[in-house]
């Protein structure tokens, strides 16, 4: 497994950047999140659960948004 990078730990000089981190640790919190999550992928040997949120997904998958 590599490495987990915590959002909280990283700092922005550039102010225009200063909402970066509590967006990460927001959408960490999406990955936990079983109770709003619309689809679990179990991912590894491990089957370690990750939850998605299609909304998220439709956002950051160009395939996912041309479905009508």
């Amino acid at each position: 497994m590599g490495t987990r990078v915590t959002p909280s730990a990283i700092h922005f000089a550039d102010k225009a950047l200063a909402g970066v981190p509590r967006l990460l640790d927001d959408l960490q919190r999406l990955v936990e999140d079983r109770e709003t999550a619309d689809i679990v992928f179990i991912v590894g040997r491990e089957e370690v659960p990750i939850y998605a949120h299609r909304l998220i997904l439709r956002a950051r998958a160009r395939d996912l948004g041309t479905e009508q």
